[in-house]
């Protein structure tokens, strides 16, 4: 890699990490704006209380997209989780989202050995152990889901 193109990785990194922090500045702003009554309709929409859902907001459209990546190396099937158990997921998803531990978990996920480094530093490790252990979640051969129809 030369230094011209690393450079052009490192900017467009910056650029993209400017517009989450944007994105999510102005999503702040737009939950301020909304009487107390909607903003925690809101929050508990997603089965967060008002905080919760500042903090997750707070740290970008992305904050969290590490928890797939971890639930798909499982086998976990993200989808029939949505399905069957969203408050966990939503919670796994707000605990995910504001995360100290992301840069050893991006690194796990790069050279492939999440399924077993998780449980070091993953605050999700024990529901996600819970998942694993109900056929409802965890995909087959085949990647559908046990327990749900794949259309």
């Amino acid at each position: 890699m030369t230094n011209g193109s690393m450079l052009h990785n490192v900017l467009e990194m910056m650029a993209a990490r400017w517009k989450g922090y944007r994105d999510g500045a102005r999503v702040h702003r737009k939950l301020a704006q909304l009487g107390p009554r909607e903003s925690n309709a809101i929050a508990a929409d997603c089965g967060l209380t008002f905080d919760q859902l500042c903090d997750v907001v707070g740290q970008g459209p992305r904050a969290a997209v590490e928890l797939e990546n971890v639930m798909m190396a499982l086998g976990i099937d993200t989808e029939a989780v949505r399905h069957t158990n969203r408050t966990a997921l939503n919670d796994m998803t707000r605990v995910c989202a504001v995360c100290s531990h992301k840069a050893i978990c991006r690194q796990s996920i790069r050279n492939g050995t999440i399924a077993t480094d998780h449980v070091a530093f993953c605050n999700n490790s024990d529901r996600l152990a819970d998942l694993q252990g109900e056929s409802s979640a965890v995909r087959t051969q085949s990647g559908a889901s046990a327990g749900v129809v794949a259309h």
